[in-house]
């Protein structure tokens, strides 16, 4: 017996074991940096990395593997802590055809630091994902 997930389409995020959340979105290839990236409301969820089209990539400290989720004043990375590190976890980018992106996030920690209160708080969180999006170019 094995599980099957539907994924809808777009970038499915949850955030430390609560309700899943989806934003539609769409990818892009450049043949240098790949980015996929959506938008739901005021939020916004990118997910970059520089080399192929698809395959296992490490979050690093500079932008070459990244990840963000802004919603106003909170902001989540692959970064967390003063130093700061590097989140544990990674991307998987499963299948790439010629119309659709499909693949896999960790990040374990993530850190989030929220800017809308006083004092600006910060913090860690675990998310999970899954996407399938559409090739925008």
């Amino acid at each position: 017996m094995c599980a099957i997930y539907v994924a809808p389409e777009g970038i499915s995020v949850q955030t430390d074991g609560g309700d899943w959340q989806t934003f539609p979105g769409a990818a892009n290839f450049n043949g240098i940096r790949n980015l996929i990236a959506g938008k739901n409301g005021k939020q916004t969820v990118a997910i970059g990395w520089i080399g192929g089209p698809s395959g296992t990539f490490q979050w690093t400290k500079e932008p070459k593997v990244s990840f963000s989720i802004t919603n106003e004043g909170l902001n989540y990375s692959q970064l967390y802590g003063k130093t700061p590190l590097v989140s544990n976890g990674s991307l998987i980018v499963k299948s790439l055809d010629e119309n659709w992106v499909n693949g896999t996030f960790t990040l374990s920690p993530a850190g989030w630091i929220n800017t809308g209160t006083k004092p600006i708080t910060t913090g860690t969180a675990k998310i999970e994902g899954v996407f399938r999006v559409k090739r925008a170019n």
